[in-house]
């Protein structure tokens, strides 16, 4: 075989993902013709399919150098640098890549993602627009400016964005949920839910594994039906309000869940028997996951239960924590201004505490809602119990102990909405859908006020409104 003959066949075994027989005759290409650019770059690329990134780089600079006018080895190098995590130098490559081939849509779509990473929405909105421009076809570029255009508050022009990255890729996880994520933050509960259960399929997907066994049809009488919680603790809080609607649908109910919850779930008004993760399964006829119950029971925005409570605190841990609190008048105040590290987006919801000193000056009692590593150091001096809470129940006791609780997007916020309690909740201005778009109030919870930033990351904003209204509720004896 001539070169060309090898290069083809290799070509054609590369696109099989036969890679060890591709890259055998792309090097054999190489004894012919040492500086020849195609086999350089390719072997590259295989390089980088297996994981080689620093053997990709080299290569692909190789093929570069002698080709700089080739905008797929430029668009290639870029994915290595992305790989690599050197953003900036994949952007170079991709700014020449579009000015060798403008309107190159895989470019566009990293620019974007590079944008995306650094949190700049509406950049990454003109990459993605751009890109879809030059090919309307081009999946990826719709199921990722229906994200930015989400962060960016145009919910109307993220839904479009959703909805065509569907059509293109119906079965991407990532375009269904980016379209549940924007249905649910513009109200409907009904279609939101309903598509938000493709997130299962994530590959980030941390919940309970799949089982065998039926999923429930949300109609059919079941005997023994599994509920098993997914996520955090804010969002177990805020959809176990669900499971009293299962009295006369089903008949036992075991409610999976982490033991941290069990004492507070266990005053729902339902009978249920519960589990941890990983104890042994009883026999049970179907299942269901947590936040797949409003799709299975009907419900709508409009038909939320329970805004007014429905967990209660123990009396008797209440009037404990109400013993040890100061009683002179002043407004006794929870705060709570971080959420779980581990948490995805937890660098845009929480707040450094420094930032709530303007509250420290009202004349209130404070008392530390935050428990965990992140308790420390306090923003100004507080009542601090947390290192004497066990779990959830103990912190609803203290939450009910108090006048108003002032949290960020976390599950202490959840928590006291939970408990009817008086809830100001802090958040970034474009929020967990949860807090829908442009309100004050919650749906969810009635007892709940919302505190918005007025611009990106402007969190001194949020916390001037808060410590206004704070001072016009504030007293003293």
């Amino acid at each position: 075989m001539n070169i060309h003959q090898i290069l083809s066949t290799a070509s054609q075994l590369h696109e099989a993902r036969q890679l060890r027989q591709a890259e055998s005759l792309y090097r054999q290409a190489l004894t012919i013709q040492p500086n020849h650019p195609y086999p350089l770059h390719m072997l590259g690329l295989i390089a980088q399919q297996k994981g080689e990134l620093a053997a990709a780089l080299g290569l692909m600079k190789q093929s570069v150098t002698i080709a700089p006018n080739n905008p797929d080895f430029h668009y290639n190098l870029a994915t290595t640098y992305m790989a690599m995590k050197a953003p900036q130098r994949a952007a170079e490559h991709c700014q020449i890549c579009l000015r060798l081939r403008p309107g190159y849509p895989q470019a566009l779509l990293t620019l974007g993602n590079i944008a995306l990473q650094e949190k700049n929405w509406a950049d990454a909105a003109r990459c993605y627009r751009a890109a879809v421009s030059s090919d309307p076809n081009f999946g990826p570029g719709w199921v990722n400016l229906g994200w930015a255009t989400h962060k960016t508050g145009d919910f109307a022009a993220a839904l479009d964005a959703c909805r065509r990255g569907v059509q293109i890729l119906p079965d991407s996880e990532e375009a269904h949920t980016n379209l549940a994520v924007t249905l649910l933050m513009r109200g409907d509960l009904a279609g939101g839910i309903a598509e938000y259960e493709w997130y299962r399929r994530s590959p980030s997907y941390s919940g309970p594994k799949p089982l065998s066994q039926t999923l429930w049809d949300g109609v059919s009488r079941v005997e023994r039906l599994l509920v098993r919680h997914e996520q955090g603790a804010g969002d177990t809080i805020q959809f176990s309000r669900f499971l009293p609607l299962l009295a006369g649908r089903v008949g036992k109910i075991y409610f999976q869940v982490p033991s941290l919850l069990w004492e507070l779930m266990s005053t729902l008004d339902i009978e249920m028997q519960l589990l941890e993760r990983n104890d042994p399964l009883p026999e049970f006829d179907a299942h269901a996951y947590l936040m797949s119950l409003p799709r299975l029971l009907g419900t709508t925005m409009e038909s939320l239960p329970f805004g007014g409570g429905y967990l209660k605190a123990d009396s008797k841990k209440t009037d404990e924590w109400k013993a040890r609190l100061p009683e002179d008048g002043r407004l006794k105040v929870g705060l709570a201004w971080a959420g779980n590290p581990q948490q995805p987006h937890d660098g845009l919801r929480s707040i450094p505490a420094e930032l709530l000193a303007p509250l420290g000056a009202l004349p209130c009692h404070f008392v530390s809602l935050q428990v965990g590593a992140r308790s420390q150091p306090l923003p100004f001096p507080m009542i601090d119990f947390t290192s004497q809470i066990g779990d959830f129940a103990d912190t609803a006791a203290l939450i009910d102990s108090l006048d108003l609780v002032i949290s960020v997007c976390t599950s202490t916020a959840h928590l006291a909405g939970a408990l009817g309690k008086p809830v100001w909740v802090l958040l970034q201005e474009i929020p967990d859908w949860r807090w829908l778009a442009n309100r004050e109030d919650s749906p969810w919870y009635q007892s709940a006020r919302l505190f918005r930033q007025s611009s990106p990351n402007d969190w001194p904003s949020a916390v001037a409104k808060v410590a206004d209204a704070l001072a016009k509720h504030a007293t003293v004896v």
